[in-house]
């Protein structure tokens, strides 16, 4: 009599569906560390624009004459006719109001509001010689709220 071998060439349905899994949990591995990579890219954008608005704003600021820099008002609002922006979070020493709003358009995200403010300190006694110049930019991002800012002197 003759022996017979049976060979199986081929998977089971059982091995399959392991290696379905495996390969399942690979792919979410790889899509949630993408995802990371683009909630941080466009962090990066968003704060790239606030140092753009950031430097645009002292240069306004440094091109006014010396007795007219002084600290944002009302009338800053008035002049820019913007509404302020909201932050929903708002950090416990952002007391004070951000007057001029900012809109940006960039990439696919349309008008995407920054809040900012100038603030100039008198650095020596009368007669005044030297001010201290800075600009804070706040913005919102995922119901968080980022500043940025950047300090300047001028002398008369």
């Amino acid at each position: 009599m003759l022996a017979q071998v049976k060979t199986e060439n081929g998977f089971s349905l059982v091995e399959v569906m392991i290696a379905l899994v495996v390969l399942l949990l690979v792919f979410m591995g790889l899509m949630q560390s993408a995802l990371l990579g683009i909630d941080s890219n466009l962090r990066n954008i968003f704060r790239d624009e606030a140092l753009r608005i950031a430097a645009e704003r002292m240069e306004e600021a440094k091109s006014l004459p010396f007795d007219d820099a002084v600290n944002d008002t009302a009338d800053a609002v008035a002049d820019h006719n913007l509404a302020l922006p909201a932050c929903q979070n708002p950090p416990v020493s952002d007391a004070v109001p951000y007057p001029v709003e900012v809109q940006r358009s960039f990439r696919d995200i349309l008008n995407f509001p920054y809040g900012t403010r100038r603030n100039v300190t008198d650095l020596d006694g009368p007669p005044v010689n030297t001010k201290q110049i800075q600009i804070i930019v706040r913005w919102e991002y995922r119901n968080q709220c980022y500043t940025h800012s950047i300090i300047s002197l001028r002398r008369r």
